[in-house]
């Protein structure tokens, strides 16, 4: 039996695209995106906000979009692409668009909020991403850190991971 190499690209992109996606997924849910929310939802004296981490939130629904996609794809024999002309498409598409927009003016507004708010950012390099109620605190900063053992991610952290 030949093995159609078509087939074979379409299936293996397919499958390249759900794992892609998912790991993603689970980065955007697990990692340090949705701490940097955590700590901007949080409102505490110390607040640790990139500016990527609501564009990679908002973007969840694309990836969950493109995860399904692939995932019908996958198991549709043939290789033809799917039909995505239905309504659900329609609105899923338009809904992600606007959430990733959304993230996307969030990199200029949330900043902009903090700072006219009573929070300043730090001015050191490696603390960039800090922003603090009082700059005094810029400075006990990495102490703090390095109490913490800090890793990269916030001390919201320390919630129980389902994998580990």
């Amino acid at each position: 039996m030949k093995i159609n190499s078509q087939w074979l690209a379409f299936k293996g992109a397919n499958l390249f695209s759900i794992i892609l996606s998912a790991g993603i997924i689970y980065f955007t849910i697990y990692g340090y995106p949705l701490n940097y929310l955590r700590s901007l939802l949080m409102h505490e004296d110390i607040i640790k906000y990139g500016g990527g981490a609501g564009l990679v939130v908002s973007s969840i629904p694309l990836f969950i979009y493109i995860f399904f996609l692939s995932l019908l794809s996958l198991l549709k024999k043939g290789s033809a692409p799917l039909n995505t002309k239905s309504i659900i498409h329609t609105i899923w598409i338009a809904f992600s668009v606007f959430t990733f927009a959304i993230g996307f003016i969030s990199l200029y507004i949330i900043p902009i909020f903090l700072t006219a708010s009573s929070y300043i950012p730090c001015r050191e390099e490696h603390l960039i991403r800090y922003y603090v109620t009082d700059p005094r605190l810029c400075e006990t900063l990495p102490i703090k850190l390095d109490k913490r053992k800090w890793i990269g991610l916030s001390k919201f952290s320390s919630s129980p991971h389902p994998m580990r």
